[in-house]
């Protein structure tokens, strides 16, 4: 319980100039996160997800749902583990909230998350969201190499395996790639909203964390019965991925 809080953020939170194996975020956001140590680790913990579930409540008042449908998002696989984990996608969602500087800032921290708000920012901001990012990226390369401090193990070469989405075959990766680009129609049709149900599909790598604002999107435009089904595939595609069942 809370392994991704224990083995990664707060370490790095305690050496935020040194990048610790494992986490890939954008470097200052652990700067930002500082305040944090006054605390300690496990009311950082706490506090980081309370601050995650008022943002999700926000989203939920955001879209207007319902009672039943805002019950079943909270009561939903990728916010539980999100939870369970001390993970931090559910606060990171606070780019769907925010101004464009802000979205620009989380969406750096975690893009499979936030493509979408990235998109809207750079609608609404175009040169102000493109100031941001090379400063903030070209200071985290200055500073801590980031990104190219960051070293991927997975060897995809001599095959044509990464053609295979990874939820099919990886008990961990919940993404579509690269077919989740078949997605991008979505957006056309259902504008900012959609960000929060593709984003995850478009990058190599999505947690079930990150598949938070999916079921968001869910709760606001599928019917009822649609809903409920996707809040039980959820729920049977964790109990696989953590080999509860064949």
């Amino acid at each position: 319980m809370f392994s991704d809080w224990i083995t990664y953020y707060w370490p790095q939170i305690l050496s935020p100039f040194e990048i610790i194996p494992g986490v890939y975020n954008l470097p200052w956001l652990y700067i930002l996160l500082q305040p944090l140590r006054l605390v300690g680790q496990y009311p950082g913990l706490i506090l980081v997800q309370l601050l995650s579930i008022l943002v999700i409540l926000k989203l939920v008042h955001k879209l207007q749902l319902s009672k039943w449908r805002s019950m079943l998002v909270f009561s939903s696989a990728p916010v539980i583990w999100n939870i369970f984990m001390g993970q931090i996608d559910g606060i990171l969602l606070a780019a769907y909230l925010s101004i464009p500087a802000i979205s620009a800032f989380l969406f750096l921290c975690k893009p499979q998350i936030n493509l979408g708000a990235a998109f809207a920012a750079i609608r609404k901001k175009p040169i102000l969201f493109i100031a941001i990012t090379i400063l903030l990226v070209g200071s985290a390369w200055l500073i801590w190499r980031w990104p190219f401090s960051i070293r991927e193990t997975e060897d995809l070469s001599g095959n044509l395996s990464f053609l295979i989405p990874p939820i099919l075959v990886s008990g961990w990766n919940w993404s579509l790639w690269p077919w989740g680009f078949l997605l991008l129609p979505l957006w056309i049709r259902f504008k900012n909203d959609s960000g929060l149900a593709i984003s995850p599909f478009l990058l190599p790598y999505a947690g079930l964390q990150s598949l938070i604002g999916l079921m968001l999107f869910a709760a606001k435009y599928f019917p009822a019965w649609a809903l409920i089904l996707t809040w039980l595939l959820f729920w049977l595609r964790w109990a696989w991925m953590l080999k509860l069942i064949g």
